[in-house]
């Protein structure tokens, strides 16, 4: 690993570089500094109110400030986030509630009446309810408060935090969701985050933009590991594809992670709003979660810059391969070659290796 493991994590760029912008939404900036003190005083909160190492805490929540403070808090402490969707309704969001064990619901305002109908159905637990925002009337204590009730100083025995400590739910398309856990010691986790910085040569000085709601993996994961080695991210609160490529002109943007309906999207726009835009800062835009239509990933590969995107394949299970601009072009339809230090295998139903041509499963 070339990343230094002493150089990782929001305590060390706090003390390095405190008025460093780290997360940016719309005009308002969020520097290391006030982002690792809100922090502090949030892993404080909820140490306090009894979450323990491998406790579970929901968040309901759209893209905002809140998601990272509640994910690098809950890391510190080595308890796990359930991200769940704000669009789900009240019993959905009672069901994963009840499966994970949260111990506290951490949701918007905006979003209080599906959460409060979750709360009607798990009246029998005691599952908690912080609410974000200016506190409006209703259930829930305020989450500003529990914040302003505690110190900014780094929590006594905590952990760097790594993005690794979530317990993600599948869609249940063949029943009821299912939580899949990462088995990940939080003392070390931040190590595995910070090695898939390395495979995508990712530096302090990028700037990631989010593109997606961050209760997916993708768009998650790769802003916290950017929040991990010191880069700045910056934060769309929903997609809109002009929108966010006037972000990559004003700030620079190095990367970002996105889905083949983002590119879509990109591609609906006119040739001349996009040429409005200077992209030239990319470096990387890395794409993933759908097969993306062969003339979708050569569309856009002639709207970034050349040899930008890159396909990878594979990474909810385990980390499976990546694929170039380059390679893909002369490849269409290919998925690429496996990760470094990995190996993949086709084989058949009695573990043999499948011969060119045949059909059997990814190992």
């Amino acid at each position: 690993m070339s990343t230094d493991p002493q150089t990782l994590g929001l305590a060390h760029h706090a003390a390095a570089f405190p008025d460093k912008p780290a997360v940016v939404l719309g005009k308002t900036t969020l520097t290391y500094g006030a982002l690792n003190a809100r922090v502090n005083r949030l892993a404080h909160a909820l140490r306090r109110a009894g979450v323990a190492p491998g406790d579970a805490l929901a968040a309901v929540l759209p893209n905002g400030f809140e998601w990272f403070e509640l994910l690098n808090a809950a890391g510190k402490i080595g308890a796990r986030i359930v991200p769940v969707g704000y669009r789900l309704k009240g019993p959905e969001i009672a069901y994963m509630v009840s499966d994970s064990r949260a111990k506290l619901i951490v949701g918007a305002p905006e979003l209080r009446a599906e959460i409060e109908r979750a709360l009607e159905e798990l009246r029998s637990c005691d599952t908690a309810l912080w609410v974000t925002g200016d506190g409006a009337p209703g259930s829930g204590r305020s989450y500003e408060a529990q914040l302003a009730a505690e110190p900014a100083v780094e929590l006594e025995g905590g952990f760097i935090g790594s993005g690794f400590n979530v317990l993600i739910y599948t869609s249940g398309t063949t029943g009821r969701p299912k939580g899949i856990e990462r088995a990940a010691d939080p003392a070390t986790a931040h190590l595995t985050l910070a090695s898939i910085a390395d495979v995508w040569n990712f530096t302090a000085s990028d700037v990631h933009l989010v593109t997606g709601p961050l209760y997916h993996t993708g768009p998650s994961s790769y802003a916290q590991l950017h929040l991990l080695i010191g880069a700045t991210v910056v934060m769309l609160p929903h997609f809109d594809a002009a929108q966010a490529l006037q972000l990559i002109e004003r700030h620079s943007v190095t990367n970002s992670f996105m889905v083949p309906t983002h590119f879509s999207r990109i591609l609906q726009l006119s040739d001349a709003e996009r040429r409005r835009y200077d992209l030239s800062s990319l470096r990387r835009i890395l794409h993933s979660a759908a097969p993306c239509p062969v003339p979708v990933k050569r569309g856009i590969t002639e709207v970034f810059p050349p040899g930008v995107v890159t396909e990878f394949y594979g990474a909810s299970e385990s980390a499976f391969t990546m694929i170039t601009a380059e390679e893909w072009l002369k490849k269409p339809g290919s998925v690429g070659r496996p990760w470094p230090m990995h190996e993949v295998r086709i084989l058949d139903e009695d573990g043999k290796t499948c011969a060119p041509g045949e059909i059997g499963l990814i190992h």
